[in-house]
C-alpha cells in the first residue's frame, strides 16, 4: 500500500510539475513587457461599453469585433479600455469599453457605438506574453515608471490586441501621462 501511495504522489507531483512548466511557457511568463517610455498617441476609436468581469471579455471582444467589420470597417487593432479596480469593485460592476482602433480619420457612426478620437501624451509598454497575464507584468512597470515620474499611474488603461505573425500577439499597454 505504501508503494501504491507513494507512485500516486509521484505522480501527482510530476504532473503538477508539467502543468506549471507548460503554462509558463505558453502563457508567456518567462517574457518581460518593454517600457518604450511616454509617447504622443493619436487613437481613433470605435467602441461599446461594458459591464461584467474582465476575465470574460475576449468573447465580447470577439463579438464586437464582427460586428464592427460587417459595416466594412477594418478591425485590425482591437482594444479594451478598462475603467475599474477589479481589486476595489464587484466583478459583475466592473465597466470597460471594447472596440477597435481605426486607422482612418474618419471614424464612421455605427449604431450603438460610440466613437472618439484620443490624443495625448501615453506611457506605452508592450508585452508579448498571453493579455490574460499582461496586468501581472505590465502594470508593476506601469506603476515604477509613473512613480519615478513623481506623477500617479491613471486608473484606466487602453490595451490593444495585435497578432505579430508567428503565432504571438503583441498587447501594448496605453496609460494617459496628465501634465
Amino acid at each position: 500500500m505504501a508503494k501504491f501511495l507513494s507512485y500516486f504522489i509521484g505522480t501527482i507531483v510530476l504532473l503538477a510539475v508539467s502543468l506549471a512548466t507548460f503554462m509558463y511557457f505558453q502563457l508567456g511568463f518567462y517574457k518581460e513587457p518593454r517600457v518604450l517610455g511616454a509617447q504622443q498617441i493619436n487613437l481613433n476609436l470605435i467602441y461599446k461599453q461594458q459591464l461584467g468581469p474582465y476575465h470574460e471579455i475576449s468573447p465580447l471582444l470577439s463579438k464586437i469585433e464582427a460586428e464592427i467589420a460587417g459595416q466594412n470597417i477594418d478591425c485590425a487593432i482591437p482594444f479594451g479600455e478598462y475603467l475599474d479596480d477589479p481589486a476595489s469593485m464587484d466583478p459583475e460592476r466592473l465597466r470597460s469599453n471594447l472596440g477597435c482602433v481605426i486607422e482612418s480619420d474618419k471614424v464612421p457612426l455605427i449604431d450603438g457605438f460610440t466613437t472618439e478620437k484620443r490624443e495625448g501624451n501615453y506611457l506605452v509598454i508592450e508585452f508579448e506574453g498571453s493579455p490574460g497575464i499582461g496586468p501581472y507584468k505590465a502594470y508593476p512597470e506601469a506603476d515604477n515608471w509613473f512613480q519615478q515620474q513623481g506623477k500617479p499611474r491613471p486608473a484606466t488603461a487602453i490595451e490593444t490586441y495585435k497578432p505579430t505573425g508567428d503565432g504571438e500577439l503583441l498587447t501594448t499597454y496605453y496609460f494617459k501621462v496628465e501634465g
